[in-house]
């Protein structure tokens, strides 16, 4: 996986074979309370291959569930602000999970490096 970041977005990015996923998230900053209201956006297909159609309600269900399962696990409080996907990239959404986790898994060890 490769990770980045394109202005409030982090992003990471999985091509296993004929499978290829981007992700970007940006997350809440902690002051804004408990209320929040994640959105998800399709960004435009990038080259020519087209796939089965994305549900982009079942990438932001299990982006959150990722988030969650990686917050409790290394003791971090990211919480999604907006979710950014490719219109043509791969299925499952379940992936999405993985790469959510692996995100916050990635900024947690990349914070625990700066204290």
């Amino acid at each position: 996986m490769q990770f980045g970041k394109l202005g409030a977005f982090h992003s990471v990015s999985r091509i296993t074979g004929p499978h290829h996923n981007i992700l970007l998230i940006s997350f809440e900053s902690a002051d804004r309370g408990e209320i929040f209201d994640p959105r998800i956006e399709a960004l435009p297909p990038v080259g020519e291959c087209r796939h089965e159609v994305l549900d982009p309600m079942k990438i932001l269900r299990e982006v959150l569930v990722g988030v969650k399962e990686a917050n409790a696990k290394f003791q971090t409080e990211f919480r999604v602000d907006g979710v950014q996907y490719v219109e043509n990239d791969t299925r499952p959404e379940s992936a999405y999970r993985h790469m959510a986790f692996k995100l916050v898994e990635h900024l947690a060890t990349a914070q625990t490096a700066l204290q």
